[in-house]
């Protein structure tokens, strides 16, 4: 016996366990009615829908927050309380489990604009303060 049709007995091998024999026989028919190129085409997987404009805002804040070294519920926590004090409000929110949590609450209030530039405020008030180098007032 040769090496392809060892391989294609185990396969098959495998096959009758897995499915009916039912279920073999409607297989082996769709086989024989199709050639190679459509059988293949409809096992292919599909394409993913295109991201939406909300996944732009939350990668880009992300990528904005990335030199903060924390865990995202953190920097999500930072940038509420950064944009509310910037506005005035007193930070009242539920803490947030991450940052597209946080962008969710932010929405309410802010635009996706503004949410980006306090996103850059926040990056830099931290530089600011943690900042190694001495500054003259």
């Amino acid at each position: 016996m040769s090496a392809a049709r060892r391989t294609g007995a185990r396969l098959m091998a495998q096959l009758a366990h897995t499915y009916t024999r039912k279920e073999l026989a409607a297989l082996f028919a769709l086989v024989r009615a199709y050639d190679d190129e459509e059988l293949l085409a409809a096992v292919e997987p599909t394409k993913s829908a295109p991201k939406s404009a909300q996944d732009t805002l939350l990668q880009d804040v992300r990528t904005i927050l990335h030199p903060i070294l924390a865990r995202s519920a953190e920097k999500a926590d930072l940038l509420i309380e950064h944009m509310t004090t910037a506005e005035g409000a007193s930070p009242t929110h539920p803490i947030p489990k991450g940052i597209a949590h946080a962008l969710r609450t932010l929405r309410k209030s802010f635009s996706d604009e503004e949410i980006r530039a306090g996103a850059r405020g926040l990056i830099a008030k931290l530089a600011r303060s943690h900042s190694s180098r001495e500054t003259v007032v």
